[in-house]
């Protein structure tokens, strides 16, 4: 299942959101981070370019190239 569907976005409203024609809902924004399993802060939190989040856990773990 798509997460358009998960959050019940049509396929008119998921392209506008796409396209940046509409902003989502507070709602939506809820929806969309209820059906990541994340909290909804996370959804506008800038990527730290040297660690990521464990999909697993959580657990913030440093990127290292060798």
């Amino acid at each position: 299942m798509e997460l358009s569907e998960k959050v019940e976005i049509t396929p008119q409203n998921r392209s506008k959101l796409i396209n940046e024609k509409i902003k989502p809902s507070l709602a939506t924004y809820e929806k969309i981070a209820e059906a990541l399993g994340v909290h909804v802060s996370e959804l506008f939190e800038q990527p730290d370019k040297d660690y990521i989040n464990c999909p697993n856990c959580g657990t913030k773990l440093k990127l290292e190239t060798k």
